[in-house]
C-alpha cells in the first residue's frame, strides 16, 4: 500500500472493515495519518449529504466515568432494553473496543485493566458518533 497514491489509498480504505481498519492504523505512523484523514473526510461526506449518523454505521465515543473520564472509541454491535417490561429506558450495549482498555488502579507495580462499563450508559447521544461506514 505504500506505492500507492494517496487518493487511491484512501480509496482501498473504504472497504475494510473495522479489525482491518485497525490493524492498518497500526502499522506505522504514515498509515495513521492516513486513516485519521480518512475518517475526516467521512465526517464532511456525512455533513455533505446529510446523512442519518446511527451506531450502525458510525464508531462511538464513551466516555468512561470509572475510568478517570479517558474515552474509548467503541463499535456498537448491538443495543436493546435492559428491562424490558418495566418503564425504564436504560440500554444494554454490547460493543468492540478498538482503541485501549482503560487503567484503574494500581498495587505493587501491577497496574489493572477493564473495558469501559457498559452500565454507565443511558443513552446514545449523536454528538458521540464518528461517521465511519
Amino acid at each position: 500500500m505504500n506505492t500507492l497514491i494517496e487518493d487511491l489509498q484512501l480509496e482501498v480504505l473504504k472497504y475494510l472493515d473495522i479489525k482491518d481498519f485497525i490493524n492498518v492504523c497500526f502499522l506505522n505512523k504514515k498509515h495513521l495519518n492516513l486513516c485519521k484523514k480518512y475518517l475526516k473526510y467521512k465526517k464532511r461526506e456525512f455533513k455533505r449529504e446529510k446523512k442519518e449518523k446511527t451506531y450502525k454505521n458510525c464508531l462511538y465515543k464513551l466516555k468512561d466515568p470509572t475510568c478517570n473520564d479517558e474515552i474509548c472509541i467503541v463499535k456498537i454491535v448491538k443495543v436493546e432494553d435492559m428491562y424490558k417490561n418495566t418503564g425504564c429506558d436504560k440500554k444494554k450495549i454490547t460493543f468492540w473496543v478498538i482503541t485501549k482498555m482503560c487503567k484503574i488502579g494500581k498495587n505493587n507495580e501491577f497496574k489493572y485493566y477493564v473495558y469501559p462499563n457498559w452500565c454507565k450508559v443511558n443513552s446514545i447521544e449523536n454528538k458521540y458518533l464518528i461517521p465511519f461506514y
